[in-house]
């Protein structure tokens, strides 16, 4: 955020700048000024990742100028002037009601852990009074133990675990002692945690600090027998800084910057005249280079898994991995290895990409999205730069999640041709990125999402078309399901309360998501945008009839007209399989007469995804339900008028039904073996088992009309209201069986 300086180095420099102008304003008013001790902190969260140390002076003066010319303005506007002012101005901050998050900016709130590796402890006495937690250690194996736990800091007493030989060694750096072994063990495995030496009783040569330093120690610090109180105004002042640097950097890596507005207050019961910086906001301000990025998202999204409808198998699995980068450290106590990824595959808009961002979202951490094809150049060598440039943007914003989408496009299995090369050497460029985690700090870890369509339906696990070795990997491959019925219409209730459609019925929500087995959120988000354009051509909110037609015209097209004589005998039709559907426990879940595509109408069985398995006589009603609309047209318009090819794909899927039966399922009396149907009808036995398939039908037929006849009437009542409206839900049928 803060360039070439930390950001204490760079307050204390506006500090400084603040008291050399606020010396000059009291010259030249003649008034005392005082401010908030935050206020050079609140400058640099305005300024953000714009600003760096050289101008940080500059703009400060005029942040510090402009406010308090201001109030000089509006004195003088009143009729006053400067005199007003003479008992002294304050400028301050008001805190009340501050997000907790921007608070935390200035105000340290935590309890920090400490390590500590050496045999002086008086030093640290009392700080655990304040607001940290000192973890003292007397061995390297203890030492390793802690670091395991959320530490802040570590402080190493080098001259620790000294022996008799090392007091002849010139250079402390070369000391074998307990403390010198633990301070470069970290160094190996903690490259991220702050470690500081101490010098207890003792100083080290100026050869030995500029080594420790060099190594990546954080600093060296005094103990003194006699004067351990000064030390601990340094160790909080180091903390202090170590917990101001760490929030500005996350907070910087969000791309955020502080707003706030002010006033001008006029002098009260003590004579301060005031300037009050007040209701302090966060704004998102992406720095060149973000934006910049090949990536197109950079930011920590606020989608959480119960934003999510469906994929609860995922979700569940997905949450095991948040534990790890909220944590790190306690996740890999057990001595686990830090995982590098998860693959998501599934049918395409089944919300892969929703899920890595509620994951990014539930982690609280960087989410940086690409896909696979984004890395593509067609200059030789730019395509696995493009790569490496993405993995080194997440280990600068870590800890962090990379989402590459459609990993297929550089993830399929290696063939050594010539014109592979390009892609496998960008996969070899994202394998080798991936392998790079385990060197990096585990308290800054680095997570890749990567998702794929790529085969699925055609390969056995949807997934075996990419390559072994990038499979291998991820720590784990997780498949992404259609969603259910109750996740459909979770998901409809939602997005129509989202867009604050309150028009549509629960019912209606409930019949489409009834009727739209095997389709995924994606396309009820489609179905739902094109009823909205649909009644918005109208002039109006939408509406159940809205969102019905715009399913039907999603799926099979526009609507064509025919006349009313038509549209009866289709009534007729659609109403017999409905009511024979109704009678075996099928309940129909919609039921039109309005023709597109290649149908006239039609009549749709309610959700059948938990259905596992049928009985013969489950079996014998489905052949009956297909029947029924030729024998409905049998019954009220005669046989000559029933034989047209309205029910050719009927008598197709009936048939179908009683092949199954016989060949498939071992259903037919005195007759177990099961056999295929190819084979059959290219056998001596074909004409033998078309006239078994033949007479299941006819008796099937026979029955049908019966029943049809039985209930004639009723199935014309219901078949008029059809003609009506044009179309039922099942809900509607239900209510005409039940009424008629």
């Amino acid at each position: 955020m803060f360039n070439h300086l930390s950001i204490r180095h760079l307050a204390e420099m506006v500090r400084e700048n603040f008291d050399r102008i606020i010396l000059g304003m009291k010259r030249e008013y003649g008034t005392e000024i005082t401010y908030a001790k935050e206020l050079p902190l609140l400058f640099l969260y305005n300024r953000g990742g714009e600003i760096d140390a050289r101008v940080a002076v500059g703009q400060s003066g005029r942040f510090l100028k402009d406010e308090i010319y201001e109030l000089m303005r509006q004195l003088e506007s009143r009729g006053s002037d400067a005199d007003e002012a003479a008992a002294g101005l304050q400028i301050d901050i008001d805190w009340k009601g501050m997000d907790p998050e921007l608070k935390r900016l200035f105000k340290n709130e935590d309890r920090a852990q400490v390590l500590v590796f050496s045999g002086s402890g008086r030093a640290f006495e009392g700080l655990e009074e304040a607001q940290y937690e000192v973890r003292r250690a007397a061995t390297l194996e203890e030492a390793e133990n802690l670091m395991k736990q959320d530490i802040s800091a570590v402080f190493i007493d080098p001259f620790y675990g000294t022996r008799s030989a090392d007091e002849s060694i010139l250079s402390i750096s070369d000391y074998n002692t307990e403390g010198v072994r633990l301070f470069r063990r970290f160094m190996e495995t903690q490259s991220g945690m702050p470690v500081y030496l101490l010098e207890v009783d003792r100083e080290f040569s100026e050869v030995d600090r500029r080594t420790f330093l060099q190594e990546g120690a954080a600093g060296t610090v005094r103990v003194t027998s006699g004067q351990e109180e000064a030390f601990r105004e340094q160790f909080v002042r180091i903390m202090e800084e170590l917990y101001m640097e760490k929030e500005s950097k996350t907070f910087s890596q969000r791309g955020w910057v502080i707003d706030f507005n002010t006033r001008q207050q006029m002098a009260d019961a003590d004579g301060q005249v005031r300037i009050v910086f007040y209701d302090l906001k966060k704004r998102r301000a992406v720095d060149v280079e973000s934006r910049g990025s090949i990536l197109s998202d950079a930011e920590r999204p606020t989608v959480r898994f119960s934003d999510v409808f469906g994929a609860e198998n995922a979700k569940e699995e997905l949450r095991y991995f948040v534990g790890y980068l909220q944590n790190p450290k306690q996740f890999l106590t057990n001595g686990g290895r830090a995982p590098k990824g998860v693959l998501l595959y599934g049918p395409p808009g089944t919300g892969k990409t929703m899920l890595a961002k509620a994951m990014a979202g539930e982690s609280d951490v960087t989410f940086l999205q690409t896909s696979a094809s984004e890395f593509k150049n067609k200059y030789v060598g730019e395509s696995e730069a493009n790569i490496r440039r993405v993995f080194a943007k997440a280990r600068k914003y870590a800890p962090s999640i990379i989402f590459i989408d459609e990993i297929d496009a550089i993830g399929k299995k290696r063939t050594g041709g010539e014109n592979a090369s390009t892609t496998e050497s960008m996969l070899n460029a994202l394998l080798t990125e991936m392998d790079g985690f385990s060197s990096a700090d585990i308290s800054k870890p680095v997570f890749v999402l990567a998702a794929t369509n790529y085969g699925v339906g055609e390969e056995k696990d949807g997934i075996s078309s990419l390559d072994e070795a990038l499979i291998r990997r991820f720590d784990n491959k997780i498949y992404v399901d259609l969603p259910k019925e109750s996740e459909r219409k979770a998901y409809l209730l939602a997005m129509l309360k989202k867009k604050e459609i309150d028009t549509v019925s629960e019912a209606t929500a409930s019949s489409v998501a009834e009727r739209t087995t095997g389709k995924s959120l994606a396309i009820l988000q489609n179905v739902l945008d094109l009823a909205i354009r649909n009644a918005s051509k109208a002039g109006r909110s939408v509406e159940d009839g809205d969102l019905l037609t715009a399913l039907e015209e999603y799926q099979f097209g526009e609507k064509k007209e025919h006349s009313r004589e038509y549209y009866q005998e289709v009534a007729i039709h659609e109403v017999g399989h409905a009511y024979l559907s109704y009678l075996s426990g099928d309940k129909p879940s919609y039921i039109t007469i309005e023709s597109r595509g290649d149908f006239g109408g039609y009549m749709q069985h309610a959700n059948q995804e938990e259905v596992t398995g049928y009985t013969r006589e489950e079996i014998y009603a489905k052949i009956r339900t297909c029947l029924a609309g030729r024998a409905s047209e049998k019954v009220f318009f005669g046989e000559e008028k029933s034989l047209n090819t309205g029910a050719s794909s009927d008598l197709a899927q009936a048939t179908r039904w009683a092949w199954q039966l016989i060949c498939s399922y071992g259903m037919m009396d005195g007759q177990l073996v099961v056999l295929n149907r190819e084979d059959i009808l290219k056998s001596s036995v074909a004409a033998q088992y078309i006239e078994k398939v033949n007479r299941i039908l006819l008796n099937q037929m026979d029955a049908t009309v019966e029943i049809i006849q039985s209930a004639k009437e009723k199935i014309r009542r219901i078949a008029d209201v059809l003609v009506q409206e044009n179309r039922l839900t099942g809900e509607q049928f239900e209510k005409l069986m039940k009424e008629t």
